[in-house]
């Protein structure tokens, strides 16, 4: 085949999947904005990261470059405010570029008192960390816990006391599930996942039962 027939055959693939890359978007915002308004959540299309409270805290927001929010869903809770959306960020740059899509959803309450910490499922390249000083908080008697997950802090004894067995039950049920807090906020994630707009609320629920676990548990720490 001609270099110039190869050029355009690349070119139009490129169109193309970009044209049905923005149409998929498209079709998700307006899927997503439905969805908020059955819930009584109130929905942005885009948003500033300034609504994300001490984002330079979180380990997830650290990473990469880009940064964006969409598909905000906001709403007042009885003592909490509560948010849905869509986080994008890009990693490495030219052919090395990675774009990166996830769902958060994100708790804000004065009646949070938690200790800095991040929990997320342990990967292979965590263990060989561990073996050069990488923290892992673990605990003997939760031992199916402390292989699935890492979780680190850096106030190890109040993070210790908030890792009841209340807390750690809410993460056995699903091995796949990310939390982090820096005090008053609290986000969970489903770590690399964009969640479905019909799976939106069911992953909401997760959530929202993890929250109200720290909430009450907060209290004691």
């Amino acid at each position: 085949m001609e270099p110039v027939l190869i050029f355009f055959a690349v070119l139009i693939l490129i169109v193309s999947i970009f044209i049905i890359s923005v149409r998929l978007d498209k079709k998700r915002t307006q899927a997503l904005k439905q969805k908020a308004g059955m819930r009584g959540f109130d929905f942005q299309k885009k948003a500033g990261l300034e609504i994300i409270p001490s984002i330079d805290e979180f380990h997830l927001f650290s990473r990469g470059h880009s940064k964006r929010v969409r598909n905000l869903m906001q709403k007042d809770g009885i003592d909490s405010k509560e948010a849905i959306f869509d986080y994008i960020y890009t990693t490495g740059s030219g052919k090395n570029r990675s774009v990166h899509r996830q769902t958060v959803y994100l708790f804000h309450s004065e009646r949070l008192r938690l200790p800095a910490f991040a929990v997320r499922p342990e990967h292979l390249f965590h263990k060989i960390g561990q073996m050069f000083g990488y923290q892992d908080i673990d605990f003997e008697q939760f031992p199916e816990f402390s292989k699935k997950f890492i979780l680190r802090g850096k106030d190890e004894a109040a993070i210790e006391k908030l890792f009841t067995q209340d807390v750690i039950g809410c993460f056995q049920q699903d091995k796949r599930v990310c939390a982090e807090s820096t005090g008053k906020v609290l986000i969970v994630y489903w770590s690399g996942k964009r969640i479905n707009p019909d799976h939106l609320f069911e992953q909401y629920e997760t959530a929202s039962k993890i929250f109200l676990t720290f909430q009450q548990r907060s209290e004691f720490v």
